[in-house]
């Protein structure tokens, strides 16, 4: 914890002396922990995009810790939803996808920053992608 000022200023009364034995502890304190947030267990899930700039097509590579449901989206910098690229049941391990460029109706996308966000169970990562033309 960081050395803040105490009030009063000063030590109200030295701890010293009798009835204190040196070597015999004064207390005990407890830590309870409450919950656990914000911090990546062991084997979290990863993921990165290459080659990145893109031109045409770029793939999102990802490891799952364990199976289950994933999804991988492909978001333009506004925030909306462009494509989706994977949404199902995974297995464990290394898995990838390619994105070509494409919104959901095989249109081309504009030049631009795009996210890929992968999702599995409670986890999500989030990769920049730029697409040069």
């Amino acid at each position: 914890s960081p050395d803040q000022a105490t009030v009063p200023p000063e030590p109200i009364a030295a701890i010293d002396g009798y009835p204190f034995t040196v070597g015999v502890p004064l207390g005990t304190l407890t830590f309870t922990r409450l919950y656990v947030s914000d911090v990546p267990a062991a084997g979290a899930l990863r993921a990165v995009a290459y080659p990145n700039p893109f031109n045409p097509r770029t793939t999102i590579a990802w490891e799952l810790p364990t199976a289950g449901p994933l999804r991988v989206d492909i978001h333009d910098a506004a925030g909306r939803l462009v494509r989706t690229l994977v949404a199902g049941p995974a297995p464990a391990g290394e898995g990838r996808a390619v994105w070509n460029g494409r919104d959901a109706t095989g249109r081309p996308v504009a030049s631009g920053v795009y996210f890929a966000r992968v999702v599995h169970g409670t986890a999500t990562v989030t990769r920049k992608l730029t697409l040069l033309e």
